[in-house]
């Protein structure tokens, strides 16, 4: 199921959100899990976006760092971010 939808971001060249608000609540996880994003890497995605959903300063940055470390470890080297409306990759640094 999971891998026709990823398969299809992939194709189209859409970024993938990895959110870190799960790690702030009970879930404790990212959004989708890094199960669901090694499935992404094997299938070829690279483009990575990670966001933390904040609503207050002390969340901004919560789980950025852990998750950075996460992805390197998936095999991701780089963030997907947008300068100046262009999609730019830039290196994972922990």
């Amino acid at each position: 199921m999971y891998k026709k939808l990823l398969s299809l971001l992939i194709h189209r060249g859409i970024a993938l959100e990895v959110n870190t608000s799960g790690l702030r609540k009970k879930i404790n996880a990212t959004s989708p899990s890094f199960d669901i994003l090694e499935i992404y890497k094997a299938l070829g995605g690279e483009l990575i976006t990670v966001g933390s959903d904040a609503h207050n300063l002390s969340g901004i940055f919560g789980g950025i760092t852990y998750t950075y470390e996460c992805l390197l470890k998936l095999g991701f080297k780089y963030i997907s971010i947008i300068k100046d409306g262009k999609l730019k990759q830039v290196k994972i640094e922990v």
